[in-house]
């Protein structure tokens, strides 16, 4: 089954400024899916474990407070009801070892945040096209 617009599309990320350039991209890409941002990993996992709530994607930063994005990562695929849930790293970080280290926790990508708006929007123009428009998901 496709993925339905009526699941958001779950965002952590602790920069404000961060989130509202990627909500502003959200936008002009034409994205029907709604942006739910968490600031960090502890609050998004209150939010996918919460009664009823799907996810179509989750966009996560490595670097936050709390619960940075990897710890998260290992959290929701030890979870039988998140591990299917695909997540995406989004993040600044182009360290050799975060990027190993969320393949190997089963990021079903990784994303370096591109600088500026244009660039920003190519790339969540090419993210939701293929996670949002072509991928198959589980009932």
């Amino acid at each position: 089954m496709k993925v339905s617009t009526s699941w958001p599309v779950l965002v952590a990320e602790d920069s404000p400024p961060d989130f509202l350039l990627l909500e502003e991209a959200w936008k002009r890409a034409g994205n029907g899916h709604a942006l739910v941002c968490e600031p960090d990993g502890i609050a998004l996992l209150q939010r996918l474990r919460l009664p009823g709530m799907r996810a179509a994607l989750v966009l996560m930063d490595v670097n936050m407070p709390r619960k940075n994005g990897l710890e998260t990562l290992a959290e929701m695929k030890a979870d039988p009801r998140l591990v299917s849930t695909p997540v995406v790293i989004f993040s600044t970080s182009r360290d050799d070892d975060d990027l190993r280290r969320a393949y190997q926790l089963g990021a079903s990508s990784y994303v370096v945040k591109p600088v500026g708006l244009p660039e920003l929007v190519h790339a969540v123009t090419l993210i939701r096209g293929y996670w949002l428009g072509l991928i198959e998901v589980p009932k």
